[in-house]
């Protein structure tokens, strides 16, 4: 009986150890969050279409519920609506109109098609002009938590509000 109580508690103990530094590791690869020079956290994509080091031009914003996709003004303003994601720094940067818009970490899981900015949208008190107030709101309300996107090669849908909309954006060279 002495031995098979050993027996019990020592392979419990071994279980309890093993399952103690499984629940380690994942907070350690929870806790990191954004690393620095790994702009791109969680499994790398299969293929070579990457956000790392890309940038991107809004199209539109679009409504799931009603089927329709609205551009924003001015519509012929090249640098307007853009994001960017950095190649070497886990740095990302937007631009509305005239206002820039920044975070300093971003993650993005290719498994499950995530993204993610934790630390927010850093952007200046100054109100933008056209629409660019609505698009600076999108962001600094929408994407702090994990939220869906597709990535097809020149296209980009990051999708916010349980899936109902989606910003799409077409790739620049």
């Amino acid at each position: 009986m002495d031995k098979l109580i050993t027996k019990f508690f020592s392979t419990t103990s071994s279980v309890v150890k093993k399952g103690m530094a499984a629940m380690l590791c994942m907070g350690l690869f929870w806790g990191v969050g954004c690393k620095k020079n790994n702009p791109i956290s969680g499994t790398e994509p299969d293929t070579e279409i990457s956000l790392k080091g890309t940038k991107w031009k809004l199209v539109g914003i679009m409504d799931m519920l009603i089927g329709e996709l609205t551009e924003l003004e001015p519509e012929d303003c090249e640098d307007c609506y853009t994001i960017a994601f950095d190649n070497i720094d886990d740095f990302f940067e937007g631009k509305a109109v005239e206002v820039v818009f920044l975070s300093p970490c971003y993650t993005v899981n290719y498994t499950f098609s995530t993204i993610q900015f934790p630390m927010g949208i850093e952007r200046p008190d100054a109100d933008d002009i056209y629409d660019g107030n609505l698009y600076l709101e999108i962001w600094s309300f929408n994407f702090r938590e994990v939220q869906p996107f597709e990535l097809r090669d020149s296209e980009l849908k990051l999708y916010y509000n349980d899936k109902r909309n989606y910003l799409l954006f077409n790739k620049l060279k």
